[in-house]
């Protein structure tokens, strides 16, 4: 049984399997359309650990890990966990939804050589230049980042 309180959602294809963890509803931000930054919901290491352990478990031969917050890395031990969790499976891809503004977080190149980054740019014209300065000096083709203009 998958941990309930991971708000885990398993997404099954023929292709891979992409799971889903809700890892807070705390977000260093307050953007006036988003109610995140009011709560305080933070996922347990050991809801965490269930979560990894369970994929293990399932064994799937190519698969993707979403992680969703609020903001994610205000959760940043957690995330740690997972990539490391995972680090040498070469099927195994992780997505972060992130707005960006905590990746000194995570920003040892073990952790972000394994991750792929969806940023939620609101305020871009603010942010740009530190996004800009940021993404110049990863020079590192494994980097993927799309951006959301919200």
């Amino acid at each position: 049984m998958l941990c309930k309180a991971c708000a885990l959602v398993l997404i099954s294809y023929t292709l891979y399997m992409v799971f889903e963890v809700h890892l807070t509803d705390s977000c260093n931000r307050s953007c006036p359309f988003c109610s995140f930054a009011k709560n305080s919901f933070i996922e347990t290491h050991d809801n965490i650990v269930k979560f990894c352990r369970e994929i293990e478990r399932r064994n799937p031969n190519r698969f993707q890990i979403n992680l969703f917050g609020g903001e994610p890395l205000v959760n940043s031990k957690e995330v740690k966990y997972i990539i490391d969790f995972f680090r040498e499976n070469d099927n195994c891809k992780i997505w972060l939804f992130t707005n960006g503004d905590l990746f000194n977080e995570i920003s040892d190149r073990r952790y972000l050589d394994r991750i792929h980054a969806q940023i939620s740019v609101y305020d871009i014209f603010t942010k740009l230049d530190k996004y800009r300065l940021w993404l110049d000096n990863l020079n590192n083709d494994r980097i993927r980042f799309t951006y959301t203009f919200t």
